[in-house]
Order: C-alpha cells, then structure tokens, then sequence
C-alpha cells in the first residue's frame, strides 16, 4: 500500500473513532429537473442549493429514476430517450435508450422492474408500456397495452405494475410477469385521484398519489386494497403536484409543483406541512417536471446511519478491490474512490 494511502487510512480513522458511532441518519439531498434550463439541479433536504448535479441531453418533459446499478436516469418526452448519468459526479454518460427506440414517443415516467428491465410509459401512438434491457437499454418488446395518457409506472411490492391514468383519474394494475391487465387498482370517482400525476409507495407500504385538480392534495390509498385512506397532505402553496418523493428514512415526503415551480416538504407519518423548501426560482430553478432523492451512497452498510462500520465495510471492499468499493461508478477501483468516500462521509451521506 502506498505511502498516500496509509496516510489516507490514518486520517479517516481518527476521525471516525472522535466521532463516535453511530454518528446520524442518513441525509437526503433532493434531485430537480428544470425544464427551463435542462438541468438536474441538487438541493439539500432542507432546500439549500447545492448547483447543477446534471445536464446534457435534457430537451423536454422529464422523469428521474434510480436504476439498479446506482445510476441516474432521465426519459425526456421532447427527444424520445433515455439519458443516463453517473449517481456521484453527475457526468452526462450519453443516452441509454437511444431516440425513438421501440417506438418510444411522449415518454411520461420510467421505472426499473424486478427483474432489472428499465419499463417506460408511452403516451403516445397507442399507448403503451415500453420494456427495454437494464443493462444496455435495447429494446425488447411491449409489455403491456396502457390506459390513455399513462403516468409514474411503478412495480410494488407484490411484484405487479402499477399505471397512473391522468385521463381515467385511476390506477391500473398489470401483471409483474405476464403484463397482463389485471383491473383499476384506484378506481376513479369521488374517492380516486383527480388527475393523478406521481406516485410513490409509503414506508408504510401504502401508495400515496398526487391529484392535482382535488385541493392540491395528495391521497393514500391502501397497498392491499385500492381504497382511499385519507387525504394525506394538502397545501396552497403546491400547484398541480406532479412528482412525489420520501425521504431515505421516510420520515419526510416531498412534492414538487408543476404550476407553482416548487418543492414542499410534509411529514412523512403525519402528513402535516412543514416547510417549502425550495421555492419557486431558487438559484435559478425554472420549470419543475420532477423530483428524486439523491441515495446516500456513504451509507455503505445500508442501515440507514453514515456510521464507524460504514467505514471499516469501505476499507474491507476497498483493500480487496472489489465493485463495490467503486464509490465514484468510474469502473475501477482507485484513490479517487476513497477520496470521495472520505467527502461523503464528512457530510453524512
């Protein structure tokens, strides 16, 4: 091991063992894409602007997702791709689905399947639920026929695909395998979401919906059942919400406006308002599409703390050289690594 490197080690041990362990839960950084700029800017949980985290290949209406792999993602409806960037640096590595790949067109939400299969939401030329390969973004079929203007697919835990419908005011359910429709999950009425636009599982394993023409609420409805539970969150200062998001820890849910061009943050358990955290302009913000939380990568146990045993489980994979310790996702395993490791673990995450 090189001098530099034992110098390395030494440091980070001091100070790991002055603070003590465990030291906090991990911190949530928020993701913004900005459709005025093209940008993803990056905000902390409590909405101080931290700059550009990315741009490049950036034309249109966005959504984000994180994939399997760590990566960020990004489909755009105005150039018909998918672009991908790396989840630390924000580098712009190029397009992972190419422009109108498999008929792609009006792209409105991506996600990633259990079987690691990136799936899109097509809302245009009949739409349709778009499959591609997660590891090189080919094309690989249609998996399912989608309700008009489809919104935020999302897999639950049931292994089952879930499509928002902003034009039925619904949720469809389809099979996680076959694709096969298997009826409203949401029904739409007095009960069901008014023009839903995102959506997100709950820690408590409910689906919590934005309704966007029903007092800028965002519903809960039962993960079992379908069945509304409470309009969990409302508040003035979110217009047309579009794009929902917890916390890592979800204590914290936060909803992006697409008419108010802002973020407003809700307790995650109690749905009551705390605070807009990212107002509308700030450092530039322009259009807001969509929002995601940033995974705190300094977290490298996975409990939930940036803690003394994330450290020595770095160290372990780092000495040994193996992927995981690729904390800058370059591909090689390097002191850049450990240097930006060492920058994440000084600010919790």
């Amino acid at each position: 091991m090189s001098q530099s490197m034992c110098a390395r080690f030494a440091w980070i041990a001091g100070s790991a063992l002055f603070m003590g362990a465990p030291t906090t839960a991990v911190a949530t950084d928020l993701l913004v894409a900005d459709g005025t700029s093209h940008v993803i800017r990056r905000y902390a949980g409590d909405g101080t602007p931290k700059g550009v985290f990315a741009s490049g290949g950036l034309e249109g209406r966005t959504a984000l997702a994180f994939g399997p792999d760590g990566f960020l993602y990004v489909s755009d409806s105005q150039n018909n791709t998918v672009q991908k960037y790396n989840p630390v640096t924000g580098e712009h590595l190029g397009a992972f689905v190419s422009a109108g790949s498999g008929g792609m067109v009006d792209a409105r939400g991506l996600t990633f399947g259990p079987d690691g299969r990136l799936y899109i939401a097509n809302a245009q030329t009949l739409a349709k639920i778009l499959r591609y390969d997660g590891s090189d973004g080919s094309y690989v079929g249609v998996f399912a026929g989608a309700p008009p203007v489809p919104r935020s697919p999302l897999f639950g835990a049931d292994g089952n695909l879930y499509v928002a419908c902003e034009l039925c005011h619904d949720v469809v359910r389809f099979n996680g395998q076959t694709g096969a429709t298997m009826g409203r999950f949401v029904d739409s009425g007095t009960s069901g979401p008014l023009r839903p636009y995102g959506m997100a599982w709950g820690p408590d394993g409910h689906l919590y919906l934005s309704s966007a023409r029903a007092n800028e609420t965002i519903r809960r409805y039962d993960g079992s059942t379908g069945l509304l539970i409470d309009d969990f969150a409302v508040s003035s200062l979110i217009l047309d919400p579009i794009s929902v998001a917890f916390s890592a820890d979800g204590t914290v849910l936060y909803v992006a406006g697409q008419t108010s061009n802002n973020v407003v943050a809700f307790d995650g358990v109690t749905g009551a308002f705390l605070a807009e955290v990212v107002p509308s302009g700030s450092a530039g913000l322009g259009q807001v599409w969509g929002i995601a939380v940033l995974p705190c990568l300094a977290d490298h146990d996975g409990t939930g703390f940036v803690d003394t045993d994330d450290f020595d489980a770095f160290v372990y994979d780092f000495t040994d050289g193996v992927e995981s310790a690729d904390f800058d996702r370059s591909g090689f395993v390097d002191t850049d690594d450990f240097d930006a490791f060492v920058r994440a673990f000084e600010e919790g995450c």
